[in-house]
């Protein structure tokens, strides 16, 4: 038996057991996608492409490897008119059983799952194209028996989907469940490769809005999005939509690297929260482990997408040294507007950022868990060498809104703290991450400036030690070890005093 023989045997019995699932094959003859199918009753990926004039090669290649892997490969028509003109079925669902060149032309042979309904231009069963040769060839001969070729061009005209179901005969699926309640927000998962050249498609599947609960209810898609980043959170790889399941394919060295997996039940309303399952569908067991609740995940989120932006997009300068980066195609990979404004400069600036709604009213400046259904205005610190970024989530792909930002100087935002001279002195970094940095000015009577700058996205609580030292000035006064709380990108100022003739140092420990 021929591979393409045993997967038009796999189809009939999808079809068999899809509508055994739902019941009845009335109920499945609704209209719905093969890859539906696949989806629910295996556990490998199976990817839906679109049909577009642009990806014409792209897609003769994709077919060609789909069909040397042996995937099985369906292919949908469209909904015109035109279509039956030909001898096809209008929004109808095809087996491809092979790819060929014949004679320098590229042809795809498929098959009506109805077993009659045929298309009957070039190369189909009647086609002046055929000899005997060939005939005999590729063992084809005229009969209604729903099996025929046609051109590519053809092709491209009449069918507007290809889906191609990844499976692989000794892969298997690792599987991590995502409850309701952990479901409110993103979820950072750590993945472990043993070895090299390991192909995996990370997953995250819903529930399938076709399939009715015990109650009758349809359950409704979310939209998600997948994000896979190596150790050091570079970003690898991404995937987002409001379909059943998204994935990511990718082939990983042995080591350990992280997904972050979210769907949008928690803000937009009449959705429901029903959870999602993260699978690895891999040829050796893949250990996943949540970890969400030893992580920042949104600071780590937000390292992630300043990293997308600065890969994927273009940077717009703007005022003195900041450059802008905008994410334009985000569907694609990740359901944000990404907004990211990187500071090459040594100035201190405020981005103002305001938001106009039309149409669906429902987003969330994601790493400031912010959701709001009006208008809105924020007001961001940008300080010297600092990178940041504004993460707005979609609720749904018809959400539109205008935004606007004005970059200014911070000394605008009546917070002279930022303009400081301390800030103007050489910056020593007191972590490992970077994100706090310390600074010094002596002035001439004795006293020093003694400036802490917090660009983390954390309320940190810190003691500043003093050694041959006190506090001149503030609410600290006379203090030789005070104690405070520093907000997210704030900056402090202490005025500190000579008190000892022996040596001085000072330094910042977490209190």
């Amino acid at each position: 038996m021929s591979k393409s023989e045993e997967n038009e045997i796999w189809v009939a019995l999808m079809e068999k057991a899809w509508a055994k699932v739902n019941g009845n094959y009335i109920r499945i003859g609704c209209g719905g996608s093969p890859n539906e199918v696949f989806d629910v009753l295996t556990e490998a990926y199976s990817e839906e492409i679109a049909i577009k004039p642009n990806i014409k090669d792209v897609l003769w290649n994709k077919l060609i490897d789909g069909a040397n892997k042996g995937f099985v490969m369906t292919a949908g028509t469209s909904s015109n008119d035109d279509v039956e003109d030909v001898g096809l079925s209008q929004g109808h669902a095809f087996t491809v059983l092979g790819i060929h060149e014949i004679k320098g032309e590229k042809v795809i042979r498929l098959r009506n799952p109805w077993g009659e309904g045929e298309f009957n231009g070039d190369w189909s069963d009647y086609s002046s194209k055929w000899t005997e040769d060939l005939k005999q060839k590729y063992k084809y001969y005229e009969k209604e028996d729903g099996d025929f070729f046609m051109g590519y061009n053809d092709f491209m005209k009449y069918f507007v989907t290809m889906g191609f179901a990844k499976l692989h005969p000794k892969f298997s699926s690792s599987k991590l469940k995502i409850k309701k309640n952990e479901a409110t927000k993103c979820q950072l998962i750590k993945v472990t490769i043993p070895q090299d050249n390991t192909l995996v498609y990370f997953q995250l599947y819903g529930k399938n809005p076709r399939i009715p609960n015990k109650n009758g209810e349809y359950p409704k898609t979310a939209l998600s999005n997948l994000i896979l980043v190596d150790k050091d959170f570079n970003y690898l790889g991404a995937s987002a939509g409001n379909n059943m399941h998204i994935c990511v394919e990718s082939t990983l060295k042995k080591g350990e690297y992280y997904l972050f997996c979210d769907a949008n039940f928690r803000y937009n309303k009449g959705m429901g929260n029903h959870g999602y399952t993260i699978t690895a569908y891999c040829g050796v067991n893949i250990p996943m482990e949540n970890v969400t609740a030893k992580n920042p995940v949104p600071d780590l989120l937000r390292k992630v997408v300043i990293d997308y932006c600065k890969k994927k997009e273009k940077a717009n300068p703007q005022k003195n040294g900041v450059n802008v980066y905008v994410t334009k195609s985000f569907n694609k990979d990740i359901p944000y507007k990404v907004l990211t404004f990187e500071n090459t400069s040594n100035n201190h600036y405020a981005v103002t950022l305001g938001i106009e709604f039309k149409g669906e009213k429902s987003f969330c400046f994601y790493c400031d868990d912010v959701a709001t259904e009006s208008d809105i205005k924020v007001v961001k610190n940008l300080n010297a060498k600092q990178t940041i970024s504004v993460i707005i989530m979609y609720h749904h792909l018809s959400s539109l809104f205008n935004f606007n930002c004005t970059i200014t100087d911070a000394k605008d935002q009546k917070d002279p703290i930022y303009n400081h001279a301390v800030f103007d002195e050489e910056p020593e970094a007191i972590d490992d991450k970077g994100k706090l940095t310390q600074y010094i000015l002596e002035k001439d009577d004795d006293s020093y400036y003694i400036g802490i700058d917090n660009s983390s996205t954390q309320k940190l609580k810190l003691k500043l030690v003093l050694e041959g030292l006190k506090v001149n000035d503030g609410p600290y006064k006379g203090q030789t070890s005070p104690i405070f709380e520093i907000n997210a990108n704030e900056r402090k100022v202490f005025d500190v005093l000579i008190i000892s003739d022996d040596d001085i140092s000072f330094k910042f420990d977490f209190a």
